[in-house]
Parts: structure tokens; C-alpha cells; sequence
């Protein structure tokens, strides 16, 4: 069988076009990564366009989004080769596949948003960090931090200190047990608990543990509870439910296994170690003070730190000067890598960017970060601290291209009636009036309505000043509201969820009414998959109408041989359809072939399609890989070692 893909590749070597293509790239940028699905919580997303020579393009570029979950900008010109656009959540967890296209420049580009139950701490932004003196390792295939024999454990300002532990970076979960007949403790601030067993998902902040009671000292017998990570709250329960799983399964095999003193996550994105010893076929290859491992790929086809091919020297190479529990700094080198659906040309095309992480594991956490490609800088820094009383503040600076500056203070807190937050934007444009906006926003914590179970409501209000308006009048509003929203429910492997919400603005020039419903749906196919269908319709009447009627999809299945991925959306009012698809295939274990595809369609026959074929074949340490892309028009060979 073998054989068949050595003719692969000569087939694709054979069909090698030298044609000509215009290959710009586009960098989205998002904050915060996770927001409340409340219909009112909003992040920032930020649009870097660069032209074939590296360069930003020029101004009045039109860069048009989409999502597959709540509310975007349609689209926004550039400005200094910068585009950008506000998401505003709907009342609905789920993630928002956010995309940027300019159809007419053949350039895509994609990321993601979660968002979460109201009244959830939003902790996407904070790192899980955990060390051992004894053992702990990775496994590449299934995306799994084991460790056994004691570590520490640090997150969101929660000190674990146990026996054994296992971080599945696939479903964002830690599981941790102490030794048999013992407990090991969780600590935070004054407070300490004395637990057996804990399961815990990163991307809520809460779980389920079995913890013994210190106030009568016994030890023997550890009572069932719920667990919220921001405040240790323990809730009393009677039955685990069916998805808590505190079974550890040790780690017997793997092709490419990692060994390190200390793991730091970034949840859904990468692990940061140091002192790591790398194993391929279980056989030492080398060790590595520092290494960055993507956990968004299981499979070794792109993002090698170092390759060579057809397309000349690729490089994503980070190189950190300190790695601690409590923060990293380094310097990533990058040359012709390519984003979600956007690829750099073959010209010179460097990325040399320095980024600081702080507050790792604690309740402040933040980054600075300076970015340069082809000698054009920028600056981004962002921090969120919790405070004490469910309080949260958030800050952020994005000075992209020495040219716009946007910034943005959040203060928000959860109290037990209510939940209150106070905005400040700033943008300041160097070719165009800049732009100030400042929001109060209060909104009642859910109540049952009619007392009917599983159907809540809450009211709200929200002042605005918003200096983007022409007409001074129009630049104040109050805007007040009523949502009502389901719980999620469950009926075997299908899950369920409705919302609705009509809300009244009082603004000059632009009173109005405002009522949107959405309908979310989720098919669970065990351990092999899901499959997601959302439907969403938004009508607003101010000074001119404005509907919005969508559905939209997002599904992965798979085994280990295979696996089946996508995300898309369809507008029934503007007729326009954005679609992303993967399918990645594992005959052998040193095998792998891979396609993807995005197809997106605008009004006015705007369209850009394109695909790649990916063949990848690991020999030892060293990965040969075969990648044909439409948009290229051509086949790139590179020789790399085997990607992380």
C-alpha cells in the first residue's frame, strides 16, 4: 500500500505549476477569546492585511465577516491595512466560528469565540501550569498531559498539590486523584480544601470533586459536590452525572511522546515546557531546553519550527529567554506561514514578534506582545485581574500598525440580584475623526419564568455615549430589554436550547424596537464526534431596518483513522454562504494525508474558493511533506522535522 503514496507524490510533483499567483495574507486578532452569551457581552476583532511584497495594503480595502454564532459588523474598510469589527453574543453557549474574506484579493482567514453561560467566569485568557519532580510527559497523538508520583498545579490562583493527574487538551478537562488511601489539597488564598478526586473543565471553571469534611475530621468517607474554581464554592450532590469521568488511563504508546519539568497551557491553542526530552517510536531523539507544542493539530502536517522546500526556508520558531509557573518571555521567528485559509507568498515574508506573558496560574493575568513583519511593527497588550466579589476588570491596547490606536476598560461584577458592568472604547484613527464610546449595563440575574422549570428570564438596561454618531443628539441612548432563554436540556444524546429577546432603544434620531430569537441544537456521537445546527433571525427597526436571518452548522467525527471536520453558514437575506471543511486521514502511524477547503459567496457574485492536499510521511525525527494549494497553482515539497 505504501507504494500507492510514493506514486502520490511523484503525480503531484508531475502536475507542478509555475503560473503566477497574487497571494495576500490576512491575521485576525480577537479580545477577549471568550465572552458571556448574555445578547449583550461583545469582543473585538481585528483584520491585518498584508499584499504580496509584505506590505499593508492601502487604505478603502473592504473586508467582509460572517460568524456562525450571534451578531458581527458586516464588513469594514481598511485603515493603515487594518480592518476591524465588533461580535456581540447571543443568549446561547456555544463557539462562534468568526470569518474575514476579501473575495476580490482571494484571502481568508478564520478564529474562534466561545461563549459562555451567564454568570460563568470567563478564564480563556489564563494558563494552567503544572510541574512534577517526578514524571510528566505528553502524548502528541492524543493531545494528553499525564503526570504520576506528585506535582503542582497551578490555575486562576487555585494551588493543587496531588498525586496523579491527567490534562485532556482535546476537551479542555484535568482530572486529578491523590495517592490510595490519602487526600491532597486545593488551596486558594485562606481557603483549602482536602480532596480525593477532582474533575474540572478550563473552559467553564467548575466541576465535580469528592472532598473529605475538616470540620469533623473525617477522612474516610469524601462527600460528592459540584465545585466553582473562582471562589472553591462546594455544592452538596447526590449522583456524579454520567459525563464526570475520574478515571485516569495511563499512557502506553505513542509516536511522538514529550518529557518535561514544567507544562504551561494555553487552553485550545499551546503548551509552553521546559527541559524537555522528545521520544519518537519510543527512542530518545534529543532534548530541548525550551519547546512550544501546538495542541490544535494532533497530526504532524504543518507548523513545523524549521522546514525547507520548493517554497524556500519555512520557519516558526520560538525561542523563549525565561519559562516559569508564573510567566514566559521570547521571541517567535516566523517566514512564509500561513494562517486559517490565507497563505504568504514565496517573496521574503519574516514575522519576528516578542511576547511577555504574566501572572500565570494567578488572578491577574496578561500579555505584552510587539510584532513586526517585514520591519513593519506594531504593539498589543491586554490584562485581566479578578478582583475580590465575583469582580472582574479588564484592560487592552492594540496599536497594530503605528498608525490607528484602539483601546478598551471593562468593569464588571456578578452580585447575587444582579450583574453590572462599565465599558470605555477609544479609537483613534490617523486619517479620520477618532471615536469614543462609554456603556453602563445592568441586567438582573436569571429568574424562573412562571415558575415553569428549565425557562428563565432577566430584565436590563444599558446607557450609552457613543461619538461615532454625526448627529450630537443622537450620541446618547438608553436602551432596556427583556430576555427570556431556556435551559440547556438534554434528551439522550441530543441537547437543546431556545432564546428570545425584544428590546426598546430611546436615541435621537434612532428609536426603535429590536427582537431576535435563536435556536441551537447539538447531536453527541460518543467518543466519535458531534454535530451542531443553529438557527438565528435578528429584526431591528431604528432609523432604517435591519434583519438578519441564519443558519449555520459546525460537526467533527472521527477515530483514529480518520477524522471529519467543518463550520458553515448560510444568510438567508443576503443570500451569501461561508463554508470550511478538513478531513484528515491516518493509514499508518508515520502517514497522514490531509484536505481542506473553504468556499466562501457574497453578493454580487463576489467568490473565493480554495482548497489544499496535504501528504505527509515521518521517518524518524525528520517529516517529508507534499502540499498542493489551488490558489498557488502549484506543489510545494518541504523537508522538516516533525511538527509539534
Amino acid at each position: 500500500m505504501k507504494k500507492y503514496f510514493l506514486i502520490i507524490i511523484l503525480i503531484f510533483i508531475a502536475l507542478q505549476s509555475q503560473a503566477a499567483y497574487r497571494n495576500y495574507t490576512m491575521y485576525l486578532y480577537t479580545y477577549p477569546n471568550s465572552i458571556i452569551g448574555d445578547g449583550k457581552s461583545s469582543c473585538d476583532i481585528t483584520a491585518e492585511v498584508y499584499d504580496d511584497d509584505g506590505n499593508r495594503v492601502s487604505d478603502g480595502v473592504r473586508v467582509d465577516f460572517s460568524t456562525t454564532l450571534g451578531n458581527i459588523t458586516p464588513y469594514d474598510l481598511t485603515s493603515g491595512g487594518v480592518a476591524s469589527a465588533t461580535l456581540r453574543s447571543v443568549p446561547a453557549e456555544g463557539v462562534a466560528y468568526v470569518t474575514a474574506t476579501i473575495p476580490a484579493y482571494g484571502v481568508a482567514a478564520r478564529t474562534t469565540i466561545d461563549f459562555l453561560t451567564p454568570g460563568t467566569e470567563i478564564i480563556k485568557d489564563s494558563f494552567f501550569a503544572i510541574d512534577s519532580e517526578t514524571y510528566l510527559g505528553y502524548d502528541s497523538e492524543k493531545r494528553i498531559i499525564d503526570t504520576v508520583g506528585g506535582f503542582t498545579a497551578k490555575y486562576k490562583g487555585v494551588t493543587f498539590e496531588g498525586y496523579e493527574a491527567q490534562v485532556d487538551c482535546l476537551k479542555n478537562t484535568v482530572k486529578m486523584r491523590a495517592n490510595l488511601g490519602e487526600y491532597f489539597t486545593v488551596k486558594k488564598q485562606k481557603k483549602e480544601l482536602k480532596v480525593s478526586e477532582i474533575f474540572f473543565n478550563l473552559s467553564t471553571s467548575k466541576g465535580y470533586a469528592y472532598i473529605f469534611d475538616s470540620d469533623t475530621e473525617d477522612f474516610n468517607t469524601p462527600k460528592p459536590v459540584s465545585i466553582r474554581l473562582n471562589d472553591l464554592k462546594c455544592e452538596p450532590v447526590e449522583f456524579m452525572p454520567e459525563n464526570v469521568d475520574f478515571k485516569i488511563n495511563p499512557i502506553e504508546e505513542s509516536s511522538v511522546y514529550v518529557t518535561s519539568d514544567l507544562f504551561i497551557l494555553e487552553p485550545k491553542k499551546e503548551i509552553k515546557s521546559k527541559n524537555t526530552r522528545i521520544y519518537v517510536a519510543e527512542k530518545h531523539v534529543f532534548d530541548m531546553p525550551w519547546l512550544r507544542i501546538n495542541v490544535r493539530d494532533a497530526n504532524g502536517v504543518f507548523g513545523s519550527p524549521i522546514s525547507v522546500g520548493t517554497n524556500g526556508l519555512n520557519m516558526n520558531l520560538p525561542l523563549y529567554y525565561y519559562l516559569t509557573k508564573n510567566g514566559s518571555g521570547g521571541v517567535r521567528v516566523q517566514r512564509n506561514q500561513s494562517t486559517d485559509g490565507a497563505f504568504s507568498s514565496g517573496n521574503d515574508m519574516w514575522r519576528l514578534d516578542m511576547e511577555n506573558e504574566y501572572g500565570t496560574g494567578t488572578d491577574s493575568t496578561g500579555t505584552f506582545k510587539v510584532t513586526t513583519f517585514n520591519k513593519q511593527a506594531g504593539l498589543r497588550f491586554n490584562n485581566t485581574t479578578k478582583l475580590p466579589n465575583s469582580a472582574t476588570f479588564r484592560g487592552s491596547i492594540d496599536y497594530p500598525n503605528h498608525t490607528n490606536l484602539y483601546s478598551n476598560l471593562e468593569f464588571n461584577q456578578n452580585l447575587d440580584k444582579f450583574y453590572y458592568s462599565i465599558q470605555g472604547r477609544t479609537y483613534n484613527y490617523k486619517n479620520t475623526a477618532n471615536r469614543y464610546y462609554l456603556s453602563g449595563h445592568l441586567q438582573t440575574q436569571p429568574k424562573s419564568l412562571f415558575k415553569i422549570k428549565n425557562l428563565n428570564y432577566n430584565l436590563s438596561n444599558q446607557v450609552m455615549v457613543d461619538t461615532g454618531y454625526d448627529d450630537r443628539d443622537s450620541r446618547v441612548a438608553d436602551k432596556s430589554g427583556l430576555d427570556i432563554y431556556t435551559n440547556t436540556l438534554k434528551i439522550g444524546d441530543v441537547s437543546l436550547n431556545a432564546n428570545a429577546s425584544y428590546y426598546h432603544k430611546f436615541q435621537h434620531l434612532y428609536s426603535g424596537d429590536s427582537i431576535g430569537y435563536n435556536i441551537n441544537g447539538s447531536l453527541y456521537f460518543g467518543e466519535y464526534g458531534s454535530f451542531g445546527l443553529h438557527y438565528s433571525f435578528l429584526r431591528e427597526k431604528f432609523q432604517e431596518q435591519y434583519n438578519s436571518r441564519y443558519i449555520s452548522t459546525d460537526f467533527g467525527i472521527g477515530s483514529e483513522f480518520i477524522r471529519l471536520s467543518g463550520n458553515g453558514t448560510y444568510s438567508f437575506t443576503d443570500k451569501n454562504y461561508s463554508l470550511y471543511g478538513e478531513l484528515g486521514i491516518y493509514p499508518w502511524r508515520t502517514w497522514a494525508l490531509k484536505f481542506y477547503t473553504t468556499y466562501q459567496y457574497y453578493y454580487d457574485d463576489d467568490k473565493y474558493l480554495d482548497y489544499k492536499v496535504a501528504l505527509s510521511k515521518q521517518i524518524g525525527f525528520t517529516e517529508v511533506r507534499v502540499v498542493w494549494t489551488k490558489s498557488r497553482e502549484r506543489v510545494d515539497l518541504e523537508i522538516g522535522n516533525v511538527s509539534f
